[in-house]
Protein backbone atom coordinates (compact mmCIF):
# COMPACT_ATOMS: atom_id res chain seq x y z
CA UNK A 1 0.00 0.00 0.00
CA UNK A 2 2.87 2.38 0.73
CA UNK A 3 4.12 1.68 -2.43
CA UNK A 4 0.91 3.06 -4.46
CA UNK A 5 0.69 5.97 -2.22
CA UNK A 6 4.49 6.65 -3.25
CA UNK A 7 3.90 6.22 -6.95
CA UNK A 8 0.40 8.16 -6.61
CA UNK A 9 2.41 11.01 -4.72
CA UNK A 10 5.41 10.53 -7.52
CA UNK A 11 2.76 10.81 -10.13
CA UNK A 12 1.26 14.38 -8.29
CA UNK A 13 4.22 16.01 -9.14
CA UNK A 14 4.15 15.67 -12.93
CA UNK A 15 0.40 16.96 -12.98
CA UNK A 16 -0.09 20.36 -13.32
CA UNK A 17 -1.40 22.13 -10.19
CA UNK A 18 -3.67 24.95 -9.49
CA UNK A 19 -1.21 28.18 -8.80
CA UNK A 20 -1.56 29.21 -5.26
CA UNK A 21 -2.78 32.93 -4.62
CA UNK A 22 -0.45 34.44 -2.08
CA UNK A 23 -0.83 37.63 -0.71
CA UNK A 24 1.48 40.39 -1.22
CA UNK A 25 3.05 42.97 1.18
CA UNK A 26 -0.05 45.45 -0.20
CA UNK A 27 -3.19 42.94 1.11
CA UNK A 28 -3.81 42.05 -3.14
CA UNK A 29 -3.71 39.00 -4.13
CA UNK A 30 -0.43 38.35 -7.33
CA UNK A 31 -2.14 37.82 -10.80
CA UNK A 32 -0.27 37.32 -13.51
CA UNK A 33 -0.74 38.14 -16.68
CA UNK A 34 -1.96 34.59 -17.83
CA UNK A 35 -4.23 34.54 -14.67
CA UNK A 36 -6.11 37.93 -16.14
CA UNK A 37 -6.16 36.33 -19.57
CA UNK A 38 -7.89 33.03 -18.15
CA UNK A 39 -10.51 35.35 -16.11
CA UNK A 40 -10.91 37.27 -19.00
CA UNK A 41 -11.98 34.50 -21.02
CA UNK A 42 -14.76 33.57 -18.83
CA UNK A 43 -16.03 37.18 -19.09
CA UNK A 44 -19.00 37.10 -21.64
CA UNK A 45 -18.91 40.41 -22.78
CA UNK A 46 -16.62 41.20 -25.99
CA UNK A 47 -16.07 45.32 -25.14
CA UNK A 48 -15.21 44.39 -20.91
CA UNK A 49 -13.03 41.82 -22.44
CA UNK A 50 -11.02 44.46 -24.71
CA UNK A 51 -11.13 46.57 -22.29
CA UNK A 52 -9.61 44.12 -19.70
CA UNK A 53 -6.73 42.81 -22.17
CA UNK A 54 -5.94 47.07 -22.49
CA UNK A 55 -5.89 47.52 -19.05
CA UNK A 56 -4.47 44.43 -17.12
CA UNK A 57 -2.93 42.98 -19.83
CA UNK A 58 -1.44 45.92 -21.67
CA UNK A 59 -2.62 45.14 -25.36
CA UNK A 60 -3.32 48.43 -26.50
CA UNK A 61 -4.06 47.41 -30.02
CA UNK A 62 -7.83 46.84 -28.82
CA UNK A 63 -8.26 50.64 -27.47
CA UNK A 64 -9.75 51.68 -31.18
CA UNK A 65 -12.03 48.87 -31.30
CA UNK A 66 -13.64 49.38 -27.67
CA UNK A 67 -13.55 53.45 -28.76
CA UNK A 68 -15.98 52.42 -31.25
CA UNK A 69 -18.21 50.01 -29.17
CA UNK A 70 -18.21 52.84 -26.94
CA UNK A 71 -19.24 55.03 -29.26
CA UNK A 72 -21.78 53.02 -30.80
CA UNK A 73 -23.81 52.46 -27.42
CA UNK A 74 -24.10 56.08 -26.87
CA UNK A 75 -27.03 58.23 -27.97
CA UNK A 76 -24.97 60.98 -30.29
CA UNK A 77 -28.03 61.76 -32.50
CA UNK A 78 -28.37 65.23 -31.15
CA UNK A 79 -24.49 65.73 -30.66
CA UNK A 80 -22.89 68.13 -33.17
CA UNK A 81 -19.53 67.09 -34.14
CA UNK A 82 -16.82 69.88 -33.99
CA UNK A 83 -14.68 67.73 -36.57
CA UNK A 84 -14.39 64.43 -37.85
CA UNK A 85 -14.37 61.91 -35.46
CA UNK A 86 -14.76 64.38 -32.65
CA UNK A 87 -16.73 61.63 -30.53
CA UNK A 88 -14.33 58.44 -31.22
CA UNK A 89 -11.87 60.60 -29.85
CA UNK A 90 -13.54 61.89 -26.99
CA UNK A 91 -14.25 57.86 -26.42
CA UNK A 92 -10.90 57.08 -26.59
CA UNK A 93 -9.69 59.44 -24.18
CA UNK A 94 -12.45 58.43 -21.79
CA UNK A 95 -11.42 55.29 -21.81
CA UNK A 96 -7.02 56.54 -21.49
CA UNK A 97 -8.44 58.48 -18.72
CA UNK A 98 -10.12 55.03 -17.00
CA UNK A 99 -7.67 52.87 -17.80
CA UNK A 100 -4.81 54.89 -16.19
CA UNK A 101 -6.22 57.90 -14.49
CA UNK A 102 -3.50 59.69 -13.20
CA UNK A 103 -0.86 59.46 -16.11
CA UNK A 104 0.21 62.42 -17.67
CA UNK A 105 -1.12 63.51 -20.86
CA UNK A 106 1.29 65.40 -22.19
CA UNK A 107 4.33 63.07 -21.80
CA UNK A 108 2.18 60.14 -22.15
CA UNK A 109 3.70 58.85 -18.41
CA UNK A 110 7.20 58.35 -19.76
CA UNK A 111 8.21 62.01 -17.52
CA UNK A 112 9.71 63.08 -20.81
CA UNK A 113 9.34 65.32 -23.82
CA UNK A 114 11.61 65.31 -26.96
CA UNK A 115 12.16 69.22 -28.00
CA UNK A 116 12.54 70.21 -31.81
CA UNK A 117 16.09 69.84 -31.67
CA UNK A 118 15.90 65.64 -30.51
CA UNK A 119 16.88 66.45 -27.05
CA UNK A 120 15.23 64.89 -23.99
CA UNK A 121 13.90 67.34 -21.49
CA UNK A 122 11.69 67.10 -18.57
CA UNK A 123 8.00 67.13 -18.79
CA UNK A 124 7.23 69.97 -16.85
CA UNK A 125 3.27 69.53 -16.45
CA UNK A 126 4.21 66.46 -14.38
CA UNK A 127 7.53 67.86 -13.03
CA UNK A 128 8.99 64.50 -14.25
CA UNK A 129 7.04 61.92 -12.15
CA UNK A 130 4.68 60.59 -15.16
CA UNK A 131 1.69 61.21 -12.95
CA UNK A 132 -0.84 64.03 -12.92
CA UNK A 133 -3.67 64.65 -11.60
CA UNK A 134 -6.22 65.30 -14.91
CA UNK A 135 -8.01 68.58 -14.98
CA UNK A 136 -10.20 69.62 -17.62
CA UNK A 137 -8.01 71.91 -19.19
CA UNK A 138 -5.96 69.27 -19.50
CA UNK A 139 -8.53 66.83 -21.64
CA UNK A 140 -9.20 70.34 -23.55
CA UNK A 141 -5.58 70.34 -24.73
CA UNK A 142 -5.59 66.28 -25.45
CA UNK A 143 -8.61 67.06 -27.48
CA UNK A 144 -7.57 70.29 -29.26
CA UNK A 145 -10.40 72.62 -28.00
CA UNK A 146 -9.85 75.55 -25.32
CA UNK A 147 -10.92 75.62 -22.22
CA UNK A 148 -13.92 77.40 -22.18
CA UNK A 149 -15.05 75.13 -24.91
CA UNK A 150 -14.61 72.00 -22.95
CA UNK A 151 -17.49 72.92 -20.30
CA UNK A 152 -20.02 72.28 -23.02
CA UNK A 153 -18.39 68.40 -23.78
CA UNK A 154 -18.12 67.97 -19.98
CA UNK A 155 -21.21 66.07 -19.38
CA UNK A 156 -21.52 64.13 -21.99
CA UNK A 157 -17.49 63.03 -21.58
CA UNK A 158 -18.77 62.20 -18.06
CA UNK A 159 -21.17 59.79 -20.11
CA UNK A 160 -18.62 58.33 -22.00
CA UNK A 161 -16.41 57.72 -18.97
CA UNK A 162 -19.14 56.25 -17.02
CA UNK A 163 -19.56 53.97 -19.17
CA UNK A 164 -15.92 52.65 -19.13
CA UNK A 165 -15.90 52.65 -15.09
CA UNK A 166 -18.69 49.86 -15.72
CA UNK A 167 -16.75 48.23 -18.09
CA UNK A 168 -14.15 48.38 -14.94
CA UNK A 169 -16.29 47.52 -12.29
CA UNK A 170 -17.59 43.86 -14.01
CA UNK A 171 -13.60 43.18 -14.52
CA UNK A 172 -13.05 44.23 -10.74
CA UNK A 173 -15.92 41.56 -10.03
CA UNK A 174 -14.31 38.67 -12.15
CA UNK A 175 -11.27 39.86 -10.79
CA UNK A 176 -12.01 39.73 -7.01
CA UNK A 177 -14.44 36.47 -7.07
CA UNK A 178 -11.17 34.69 -8.64
CA UNK A 179 -8.89 35.75 -6.45
CA UNK A 180 -10.59 35.12 -3.37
Amino acid sequence: MTELKDRRELLSFLTPRVQQFHVSDGGLPILTQIDVAHILGTIQIKEVVMYGRIKYIGETKWLNSVAKILKCSLDTRKWRETRFEWIFDMCRLALIESIDPNKCFYCDGVAELIDDSGKHILCQSCSGSGNRIVRDADRAWALGISPPGWSRWSPRYQVMFDQAKKYDDILYGALKRRAA
